[in-house]
């Protein structure tokens, strides 16, 4: 989707926003238009050839009915976004054809009858336009076309009878046409303002509803997209695991090299997952060090398979922090929890596990289901006491019950 930060794409939207809305409010328009017509054939009857009136009305009919048929593909197909602008010409070309039946089609109607019939016409014309100016107004220059066409032919017809009335009704319309397309541009302006007004706040809200459930440092998922899309994965089909895992030592490469290398070192973290896993997958930076991983697999035991090989990843990655510095190993302990149908109890269980493997001696993989930690193909198991607050030689790491919390562990 393009950037709506982006100006040119938010104005290209508005222009979208402006062809559609010249199909949904000018459909009457074209029914009115006809109806019109009618009525200006019923006056002129009496007074003019039969054979104009009809020709005349015929050639509005035609023109009519190749809008109509415009009108129904568009409802039909329904564009958005920037196809409407394939709308536009076919709209253009049809409009101005209708209304050049009705400005260059009215001077035959107006040769050879009264003075005052003639004014009939005029005054017809001027009442399109006046309707042009409120239907076509969201797309300006078609308007200006459209005025320009059904008022010019006619006004010049009228100024050449050299009759003093004709004179005050092509000076009243100027003046009124004026203070229309003065007034007409102010409207226009503030439309189109509104509807980049509108894109811009969409944009931003959009943004906003993104930057609330990203980790802006990883990039990744943050607690709140845990929370939420974990429970609608929860809630599918399938079975769902949770990989927790948590860097060990964080704290004293923070002290080593400063926060600005462990940044580094967790945004590599979180490339290093991205890359190992689906695109269906629900990767998060829980807070601090820890990240969690929901897989929706076929068996449990894929997920710790999965766990196992993010932890060699990370264990055979090079973290090197800045230049002339050495390589820097970075290695984490894993927490895998089985489908249980619940958020909260699997991120306990998860949780349960990663403390076991931290207790035993870091960089490896504990499953939930049975509490076996393994590194390297060898394993040991270890219970976790209840209640117990998970330290290690780095400072205090959050414990289970603190699922709400976003505190940093060290471990």
């Amino acid at each position: 989707m393009p950037s709506l930060s982006d100006p040119q794409t938010v104005e290209r939207l508005a222009r979208a926003d402006e062809i559609r809305l010249l199909y949904e409010q000018s459909f009457l328009a074209v029914f009115a238009s006809l109806l019109a017509a009618m009525v200006l054939c019923a006056v002129l009857w009496p007074v003019q050839s039969h054979a104009v009136l009809a020709g005349w009305f015929g050639a509005l009919t035609l023109t009519t009915m190749a809008r109509l048929l415009l009108f129904h593909r568009y409802r039909r197909e329904r564009p958005e976004g920037e196809a409407l602008f394939a709308w536009e010409r076919p709209y253009a070309v049809t409009l101005l054809l209708s209304i050049g039946v009705w400005g260059i089609g009215s001077l035959p109607l107006l040769h050879g009858i009264p003075l005052v019939h003639q004014l009939i016409v005029y005054f017809f014309l001027l009442g399109l336009a006046g309707g042009s100016f409120a239907v076509y107004a969201p797309r300006w220059p078609l308007m200006l076309g459209a005025v320009t066409i059904l008022l010019l032919p006619g006004g010049l017809w009228m100024l050449l009878q050299h009759e003093p009335l004709t004179y005050g009704v092509l000076t009243s319309t100027a003046i009124f046409g004026v203070a229309v397309v003065r007034t007409g541009k102010v409207l226009v302006d503030r439309m189109h303002q509104s509807f980049v007004m509108g894109h811009l706040l969409s944009g931003a809200h959009a943004e906003a509803e993104r930057e609330a459930r990203v980790d802006p440092l990883t990039g990744l998922g943050n607690r709140r997209a845990f929370h939420e899309r974990g429970s609608e994965m929860l809630a599918g089909p399938g079975e769902v695991c949770l990989i927790l895992l948590d860097v060990d030592h964080f704290k004293s490469i923070n002290d080593r090299f400063g926060h600005a290398v462990g940044d580094r070192v967790l945004q590599r973290i979180a490339k290093v997952i991205q890359g190992a896993v689906r695109g269906t997958d629900l990767c998060v930076r829980l807070g601090g060090e820890e990240f969690g991983v929901l897989v929706r697999v076929v068996d449990r035991e894929d997920a710790a398979v999965l766990a196992e090989k993010l932890r060699r990843l990370l264990e055979t990655t090079d973290f090197c922090p800045q230049p002339g510095v050495g390589p820097l190993q970075v290695t984490a302990s894993f927490g895998v929890a089985g489908p249980t149908g619940d958020l909260r109890r699997a991120y306990a269980l998860a949780d349960a596990a990663l403390y076991r493997a931290k207790q035993a001696g870091r960089n490896r993989v504990v499953r939930a289901w049975d509490a076996t930690s393994h590194e390297g193909g060898s394993g040991r198991s270890m219970a976790r006491p209840a209640n117990v607050e998970m330290e290690s030689a780095d400072g205090p790491r959050a414990p289970a019950s603190g699922f709400a919390n976003d505190q940093e562990g060290a471990g």
